[in-house]
């Protein structure tokens, strides 16, 4: 199973260009005992095949840096790696103001 966050729409990339539908966000997260904090540090890249054959991620004309989820202990103490995925897109859709980001899910 591969699991994506996805761009629905082009968004701005920082040198004006359009960065298409379809790329694809990766990201890096931290968990620190004794919170039920994530801090979460993305990256966006063209497509899923930038990725892979690693070409740099494009900044974005809304400077995404870090940001960190708050989540109930519930919430942390049941996340998934799929649940996550949804907390950053949901977290990216906030921070671009709109439905731009989707979690994608393709089995091998």
């Amino acid at each position: 199973m591969i699991v994506d966050i996805i761009t629905l729409s082009g968004i701005t990339a920082s040198d004006g260009t359009t960065i298409e539908a379809g790329a694809v966000v990766k990201f890096d997260s931290e968990f620190y005992a004794g919170s039920s904090d994530i801090r979460v540090r993305p990256r966006i890249f063209r497509s899923r095949e930038f990725f892979e054959n690693g070409f740099d991620s494009v900044g974005t004309n809304k400077k995404i840096g870090e940001f960190k989820i708050q989540l109930s202990n519930d919430d942390y103490y049941t996340l998934t790696p799929l649940n996550l995925y949804h907390h950053v897109a949901n977290t990216l859709n906030e921070i671009f103001d709109g439905q731009i980001f989707e979690v994608s899910v393709t089995e091998e």
